[in-house]
């Protein structure tokens, strides 16, 4: 590792680029096979409609894409000159939209949850979704089996060893299904590659480095709910643009808040200018996205350690070759 640390940080950032953007393309291109054969959606014709007691408008004044392309303006910059008045300002910002967010935000999760519960059973969606409850099982189904051939990857195919690795990484995924949180399963996550590979060095750069950018569980179910919500409301997907959220999905994963259903809050505006999400179905996602947190997280927390066991085995058999040339 001494010999080649100066490759391993853009090599690492390729390839959560890379597994984001292909776990992206192909849950999309599968969710829309596999939803189009067997959705038998209607539009949504709801009696009356539900609407806010209130609302509190807030100016926008720069959008999600022009904060994110600032931020990575800023952050080359830095890395060349040191601009305190600038970083003092970040820091301050920052401070404040930590403490919104979990002072403010998601304490009222539960009231958002359930006020979206009463507009879904008004409008006839919560009816559609449970007699239409075959689709989250094939998204479900999609992840159990994904999850299963890595660890059969991850193990060399051998029973023993994938039942070793799975006893090892249960309690970061028991953490990460309570806490909806990577960032709380990381010491556990650090402590199950420790007995899973051979080089602890890497694991102790990689697990802390993918924790909250390489997050496969969004991956793979965000694109199913995408798929699910256009249904709902009677559109099909564009599979033109398939490529072009993937990719600003790959992106956008950058700047993600380590909060539950943070990755949805900032996907959302892409699905507006992507596939024309109307508020409604913006909101729809939002509660279901948040409703299924915990196993996206947990889905991210298992994948992050398997991926660490494959990356070690190939690392270590490269490093056995050298010595073998040498």
């Amino acid at each position: 590792m001494k010999n080649y640390s100066i490759l391993f940080f853009p090599a690492i950032i390729l390839f959560i680029c890379s597994s984001n953007f292909l776990h992206t393309l192909g849950s999309l291109n599968l969710a829309n096979f596999l939803i189009n054969i067997d959705a038998l959606f209607t539009p949504i014709q709801a009696s009356s409609s539900l609407l806010n007691v209130f609302s509190f408008p807030i100016p926008k004044f720069i959008t999600n894409e022009q904060a994110l392309y600032i931020g990575f303006a800023l952050g080359f910059i830095g890395y060349k000159k040191s601009f305190m008045p600038i970083e003092n300002f970040v820091s301050f910002i920052t401070k404040i939209s930590n403490f919104i967010l979990k002072n403010v935000f998601i304490p009222m999760l539960p009231l958002f949850i359930f006020g979206m519960t009463l507009k879904m059973i008004n409008d006839g969606i919560f009816e559609i979704l449970i007699k239409n409850a075959s689709l989250f099982a094939t998204m479900f189904t999609v992840l159990i089996t994904y999850l299963v051939a890595l660890l059969l990857i991850a193990s060399g195919f051998s029973i023993t060893k994938g039942y070793r690795i799975t006893v090892n990484i249960l309690p970061a995924v028991l953490t990460a299904l309570s806490s909806m949180s990577s960032v709380m399963a990381l010491p556990f996550s650090l402590k199950a590659s420790h007995k899973n590979t051979i080089s602890n060095r890497f694991s102790d750069f990689f697990m802390p480095v993918t924790v909250n950018i390489h997050m496969i569980g969004d991956c793979i179910i965000i694109p199913f709910l995408i798929v699910i919500v256009l249904n709902i409301f009677g559109f099909s997907l564009p599979t033109e643009k398939i490529p072009l959220f993937a990719f600003l999905f790959m992106v956008t994963k950058f700047s993600g808040a380590g909060v539950p259903g943070g990755t949805v809050f900032i996907m959302v505006p892409l699905m507006v200018d992507i596939f024309n999400f109307t508020p409604e179905m913006s909101l729809l996602i939002t509660s279901m996205y948040i409703v299924i947190d915990p196993f996206a997280t947990s889905t991210s927390v298992i994948t992050n350690n398997l991926f660490v066991i494959i990356i070690d085995k190939i690392l270590v058999a490269f490093g056995k070759g050298k010595l073998q040339k040498k």
